[in-house]
């Protein structure tokens, strides 16, 4: 417990501390700003008057809010590839034990932030609540691209923020209507049949899956070398 405290306290000291300090910050304003005003002040001029509608209840807020503990993660990934550190023995606590739990705990507790904003909306525009479910939902699948982005950034750059675009347009595109996908439409059908309660159940479900996603990958890949995109820009002097 010691050596967990002593470590989080290094955080300060890590490489663009305040630019991702202001980074996350912005990230998660923009994400509550965006799902106060798509689901509380004006759901209509988003959703329309039909209360069952799937199209446009991509929760793009929520996408932002859960964003913020890649940022915190980065930080002591950035703080591993210290010299001084990696001769210490500490290279491994920074790059693998902290950052999974810290990230762990940060994603549970933005997810659950959006949820009680979706519970907020059903609360003011109960009408909309088909909507809340499905956005829980798509949350938690959304999830699983973006922690499998963050397990694989800081070793496979290129290849992750391909995987990144790709899934997220892909989910997005499929969410809007553009194209139809018909696994994801029974998905769809059936978190339409289901409770509120039972819809954030999957929710938190699913956002289990994608943290052991991120956990294991980040484990295979502990001894691959640091992507050199990576590796320049957190070592280039400020």
């Amino acid at each position: 417990m010691s050596d967990f405290k002593r470590i989080v306290s290094l955080l300060k000291f890590s490489q663009r501390f305040k630019m991702m300090i202001i980074t996350a910050g912005l990230f998660t304003l923009f994400g509550f700003g965006f799902e106060i005003f798509q689901n509380i002040i004006a759901p209509q001029a988003f959703y329309g008057d039909s209360i069952m509608t799937s199209n446009m209840s991509f929760p793009l807020g929520g996408l932002f809010i859960a964003i913020m503990p890649m940022y915190f993660a980065q930080m002591y990934l950035g703080l591993s590839l210290s010299g001084m550190v990696s001769s210490s023995g500490m290279a491994k606590k920074l790059f693998y034990d902290v950052p999974v739990a810290l990230y762990t705990c940060f994603m549970m507790v933005s997810y659950t932030v959006v949820v009680l904003l979706r519970v907020w909306m059903i609360h003011v525009n109960p009408e909309y609540t088909s909507i809340a479910k499905l956005g829980v939902v798509e949350l938690g699948i959304i999830c699983i691209i973006l922690n499998l982005y963050t397990a694989l950034v800081f070793k496979y750059y290129i290849i992750s923020v391909i995987l990144f675009i790709a899934g997220y347009l892909f989910f997005y595109f499929a969410m809007i209507g553009l194209y139809k996908i018909q696994f994801l439409t029974d998905i769809m059908i059936k978190v339409g049949d289901m409770s509120f309660l039972q819809a954030v159940g999957v929710g938190y479900l699913l956002v289990v899956v994608s943290l052991v996603v991120y956990i294991i990958v980040t484990r295979l890949i502990y001894n691959k070398p640091v992507s050199k995109k990576i590796f320049k820009a957190y070592t280039k002097k400020n």
